[in-house]
């Protein structure tokens, strides 16, 4: 597995590409609300494996987050105050 070099904003444009993938799919609940059609078929196979290799992702790096935050605190050069 590679590791990438990631700013606060990165990270929040990974958050935003998530947003526009559920605001998609809640376009396509209302759109087949919107025409009374109580449900669709969809291939969902795929879907469901990526949101779940997301998520373990996700709980992984959230979990991993603050020992590298901390880690990187430790060695920076404190600024003279």
């Amino acid at each position: 597995m590679t590791l990438s070099l990631y700013t606060p904003e990165m990270l929040d444009s990974m958050a935003l590409r998530l947003l526009d993938v559920s605001a998609s799919i809640r376009g396509m609940a209302e759109h087949v609300r919107s025409h009374g059609i109580g449900e669709v078929e969809i291939h969902d196979k795929k879907f469901l494996e990526w949101c779940e290799k997301i998520e373990s992702w996700t709980d992984k790096t959230s979990s991993q987050l603050p020992v590298q935050v901390r880690a990187i605190i430790a060695i920076k050069p404190k600024d003279n105050v």
